[in-house]
């Protein structure tokens, strides 16, 4: 078996080291953690338009690239080492897959032309001693169930803030959905501000 990069891959990461490089110093990494979207939306835009990154791995009838996920761990390791300010690893990797195995046929439909595009940001949420208070709120969702994951759910928000998920089987949710509370969080080792998402208690999504 031949384990060497293709000529593509090599491409691949070439390319994208050489962007990095002249994108991801200490002095812009800085800057990108301290905006409210916790990333630098210009660098995820370059990622998306020049390299098709936030869809590499998704299948082209959704507007992705089609490649193997062998590649998008290729870019996922070239961001690594750049320690790049992007949610390349929540939308690509995490949450995509996710919709593109348990989502139903209108949510991929809708939703992972977005994410392959870059328009659409994504992460995934595991509610913890919320799971209970998260179920509860979610009857009354209009069966927007993607599927049967075990835990964790899917958040869509846009390069603006929002989009949230929850649930113990895994739902597709926006993060300004009634019931869903943001709260500030400061990341270890940084003075910037991020954001957790949570269920409140008490309260039933409309």
């Amino acid at each position: 078996m031949d384990a060497s990069f293709t000529a593509e891959q090599d491409e691949i990461r070439r390319t994208l080291r050489d962007l990095l490089r002249a994108r991801c110093g200490p002095e812009e990494l800085r800057a990108a953690v301290d905006r409210p979207q916790g990333h630098d939306p210009a660098l995820w835009a370059d990622l998306a338009e020049r390299l098709g990154l936030p869809g590499l791995a998704l299948p082209e009838r959704y507007g992705g690239v089609g490649c193997p996920v062998a590649d998008l761990a290729l870019a996922c390791e070239e961001t690594g080492r750049a320690l790049a300010p992007s949610p390349l690893l929540a939308t690509a990797v995490l949450a995509a897959p996710l919709l593109l195995a348990l989502g139903t046929g209108e949510q991929r439909a809708r939703l992972l032309p977005r994410l392959a595009a870059g328009d659409l940001t994504a992460a995934l949420a595991v509610p913890g001693r919320d799971l209970a208070t998260a179920l509860a709120l979610t009857g009354g969702n209009g069966g927007a169930w993607a599927g049967g994951a075990a835990r964790g759910a899917c958040r869509p928000g846009g390069r603006t803030p929002g989009g949230g998920c929850t649930g113990r089987r895994t739902r597709c949710s926006t993060g300004t959905a009634p019931g869903c509370c943001w709260s500030p969080r400061t990341p270890a080792g940084s003075p910037a501000p991020g954001r957790s998402c949570s269920w409140c208690r008490g309260t039933r999504p409309g």
